[in-house]
């Protein structure tokens, strides 16, 4: 009789253990439709990205208008660039020439872009608002990488005063994180 008894208790343990497994794949196949099924990431604002473009602005150039060695940071070029485009160097290069490729190049170096790393792209854009959304003049935009599934957009943004122009101009900078 004692055989009996404790095939019955084997018995229910394994009914016990089917439904608790049963349970925990159910869970996490929930889980999974979740964490897979977000296409839309969402864009938060980041104090890291933020920091990153209010560092770049005094970021020193090789660029000098006025005279040598008094050289230009980033956001005295973004205003020259602006109020006068044709602007020059000493040197003969034009302002706004010089500004996009270290742009570039110093966002490249902060961020490092790539598939294989957590910062999978980036968008810079330099524009003056205008009155409405689709007056605004675009002066430097670059993107680097692919901005497919990511999990968040993170983003930041700076101003620029415009000796000439009421409104500031606006610097935006959003990475896809991976």
């Amino acid at each position: 009789m004692k055989i009996k008894h404790r095939g019955k208790l084997a018995q229910h343990e394994m009914v016990g253990f089917v439904l608790i497994v049963l349970i925990v794949t159910v869970i996490g196949i929930v889980f999974l439709s979740i964490m897979f099924g977000q296409n839309d990431a969402k864009k938060i604002s980041s104090a890291e990205v933020s920091n990153l473009l209010s560092a770049a602005m005094y970021f020193t150039t090789d660029c000098s208008i006025s005279y040598s060695p008094e050289y230009e940071n980033i956001r005295d070029l973004i205003s020259e660039c602006y109020e006068d485009p044709q602007e020059d160097c000493q040197d003969g290069r034009k302002v706004c020439d010089i500004l996009e490729p270290i742009l570039e190049d110093l966002i490249d170096t902060s961020l490092d872009v790539s598939d294989d790393t957590p910062n999978r792209a980036y968008e810079f854009k330099i524009y003056h608002p205008g009155d409405d959304e689709t007056s605004s003049e675009v002066i430097i935009q670059n993107t680097r990488g692919n901005f497919n599934n990511c999990s968040a957009i993170v983003g930041g943004n700076e101003q620029v005063n415009v000796r000439s122009s009421s409104k500031d101009i606006q610097i935006d900078l959003m990475v896809c994180k991976n």
